[in-house]
């Protein structure tokens, strides 16, 4: 397979996989693409555009398995959909001419004011703005969503072409599509294109779809129908957006890369009513959805309540419901969270993973999370570490949890806002792999850890000496470590016990009591205990050998002396 480098004429924002924060400018450079330039593997980062800028990392996260800072899920959180729109119409201010620099600041402070007075006028501002490049982005929706389906980010001139658009009409429009260069041979070079960021793409695709919807385009429609595009001609509307956006919600959670996830959510939020009239410049007739968008709400619970759905698939569908106003699930999870879990009926792993993320979102700092008060299994409780990430007191015991629970909690107490500040993890076997995983967290100067439990957690002396390590790193906080039913050995005990003596180090309480070789047993056999029979309280027909380990029924009664305790009968 040829591989090419792909350089950008400007600085193009691209999404960096991993990067958590601030926006970044970087080349295209910074992909290898194969000659087609189709990438297989899509970041599996979610985005959110701002007025006047976008930034790179997870919005709430696609994968529950990073830390993150998400928004709150609350109705005062602006849509991605409403400053999408808002972004696309100051990215055509900024380019085209007849709009002097005072029309661009002004727009720029007054889009997303809440003062009444500026909100028609935005409106109106709004429609004039689209009105006046509704053609060219119709045709760049029509690229957009063509290319987002065959998982293309970039694309060539012939691209363009078959969408009706026009090379040096295109290039006016730098701040939506901008031209790059793909360096094929040192003699000559091809033009490529691509949209300024991916988010751009994904959003003017699903204005596309939707615009096809509402034109009953349905041939253009037909990945996402579930039933023959013929079978729609003559019925309604909403019978076509019901399906349409069912059919979406299915596409995406069939989606093993994640490319659909934002623009799933795009196209739940144009079809909102509210949301069709800041495109009134665009669309050349609205429609009724709130029947479609009631029916795609249950569609949409129902999907994430099912045991099937991976974690970063519920978080997406999650903020769907908040892309469209729907808080119902989240009251459900609060009701829930505040009865009694468990007498309630068992919860899927999908609805696991919303509680966790809906936890994580809260801006109220948890004081305990405790796994074993959530009725689930063991897929369940996996599901629900992220919420670690927002509360003081973690009780994860005999969950069944392991390496990659550690890799996890190791991440959170890594970061500049951790207030965990006890963790229980009793009786699950981390071994020293996840232990050492754990402590990689332990020695970050940003851990405020003050209290941890691995009692019964398979831990040797490598684990200890992970443990001692970190805190001679970070000596400053952790003042309780519970090691009880493990394997230490010496060596493990003489690390950990200087950090006894250390005037630095706050450690002050150490537990390291019923050790030996059989605690680094699997899951209960680690408590077991060698059991006898007393001679003084055996049947007589009992006969004890081995070490009075194993019991005979016999004919005869043995030569027992007389015991007070001696069992020789049961009355019925």
């Amino acid at each position: 397979m040829e591989v090419v480098r792909v350089y950008a004429a400007q600085p193009v924002l691209v999404p960096i996989p991993g990067t958590v924060g601030a926006a970044q400018s970087v080349p295209c450079a910074f992909y290898q693409a194969c000659p087609r330039v189709t990438f297989q593997a899509w970041p599996d980062t979610l985005y959110q555009a701002y007025p006047c800028g976008y930034t790179v990392g997870p919005v709430g996260s696609a994968s529950a398995d990073l830390p993150c800072t998400p928004r709150p899920a609350t109705e005062s959180v602006l849509s991605s959909t409403v400053l999408f729109v808002k972004s696309l119409a100051l990215s055509i201010l900024k380019q085209k001419y007849p709009f002097k620099q005072a029309t661009v600041n002004d727009m720029q402070c007054n889009l997303h004011t809440k003062n009444a007075k500026y909100k028609e006028k935005n409106e109106r501002d709004l429609k004039t703005l689209l009105e006046f490049s509704r053609t060219l982005i119709l045709k760049l929706a029509e690229l957009a969503f063509k290319q987002l389906m065959k998982g293309n980010v970039l694309f060539y001139e012939e691209d363009l072409r078959e969408c009706g658009i026009d090379v040096t009409e295109a290039s006016v429009y730098s701040g939506i599509c901008t031209e790059i260069f793909r360096e094929e041979s040192v003699l000559y070079q091809t033009k490529v294109y691509c949209f300024v960021h991916l988010s751009f793409q994904e959003f003017l695709a699903a204005f596309y779809v939707f615009q096809c919807c509402v034109n009953k385009d349905i041939e253009s429609l037909q990945f996402f129908m579930p039933q023959h595009w013929g079978w729609y001609r003559n019925r309604s509307e909403n019978v076509l957006l019901e399906d349409l956006l069912e059919g979406a919600v299915d596409k995406a959670l069939k989606s093993q890369n994640g490319h659909l996830d934002l623009f799933l959510r795009f196209l739940l939020g144009i079809t909102l009513e509210t949301n069709q009239r800041l495109l009134q410049g665009l669309l050349i007739q609205s429609q009724n959805s709130s029947k479609s968008i009631n029916k795609a709400v249950q569609y949409i619970k129902k999907q994430i309540k099912t045991e099937s759905i991976l974690t970063e698939k519920s978080n997406n569908l999650f903020l769907c419901l908040t892309e469209i106003h729907d808080q119902s699930l989240s009251r459900e999870i609060q009701q829930y969270l505040q009865s009694d879990k468990e007498s309630q009926s068992k919860l899927s792993p999908g609805l696991c993973s919303a509680i966790a993320f809906l936890m994580q979102m809260s801006e109220e700092v948890l004081d305990e999370v405790d796994l074993k008060k959530f009725n689930t299994s063991e897929e369940g409780y996996r599901r629900l570490i992220p919420a670690v990430y927002n509360c003081r007191k973690a009780l994860l015991p005999i969950c069944n949890l392991g390496e990659k629970t550690c890799e996890i909690l190791g991440s959170s107490l890594q970061l500049t806002n951790s207030i965990l500040r006890e963790l229980d993890l009793t009786n699950n076997d981390l071994h020293d792999s996840g232990v050492t995983l754990l402590s990689a967290g332990l020695k970050s100067s940003h851990c405020k850890l003050e209290i941890l439990r691995l009692s019964g957690c398979l831990v040797t002396g490598e684990g200890c000496s992970s443990l001692a390590s970190a805190l001679s790193l970070n000596p400053s906080h952790l003042k309780e470590l519970d090691l009880t039913y493990n394997h230490p050995g010496d060596s493990g005990m003489k690390l950990l016990s200087a950090r006894l003596e250390d005037p630095l180090c706050k450690l002050d309480t150490l537990k390291m009591e019923h050790a030996g070789m059989i605690r680094i047993k699997a899951g209960f056999k680690k408590n077991a205990c060698v059991l006898t029979l007393d001679p003084n309280t055996a049947h007589p027909h009992l006969h004890l050998s081995e070490g009075n380990r194993k019991v005979t029924w016999m004919e005869e009664q043995q030569s027992y002396p007389d015991h007070s305790e001696r069992f020789d009968g049961c009355e019925q």
